[in-house]
């Protein structure tokens, strides 16, 4: 049942990107919180593999970013980076490379 799905996927991304904002609220903003809700939407319509691959695409993406900026001196440990374009790209990277 594809609705299921899109409620199921949009409920697990919210709770979760809720949770890490809890645990570290200069880490997440609420903007990603809200955001993850509606990209678990659409990835949820897809399944549960392409939930589970955007959102470690988007952290795997982040991670390689925030390592080159400190590899390239631009930052700090402490720097902090806008975190919905590599949720947005992760989101992207599962669409296309899973298959439906």
């Amino acid at each position: 049942m594809p609705a299921l799905g899109i409620v199921a996927g949009g409920a697990v991304l919210w709770v979760f990107y809720f949770i890490l904002r809890l645990v570290y609220p200069p880490g997440m903003g609420f903007g990603d919180v809200k955001l993850a809700g509606v990209l678990g939407l659409y990835l949820g319509y897809l399944g549960w593999a392409h939930v589970f691959a955007g959102t470690f695409a988007a952290f795997l993406f982040g991670g390689l970013w925030s390592l080159g900026v400190l590899a390239a001196r631009r930052g700090t440990l402490k720097s902090s980076i806008p975190f919905g374009p590599f949720m947005l790209a992760g989101a992207a990277a599962a669409m296309f490379a899973l298959p439906t």
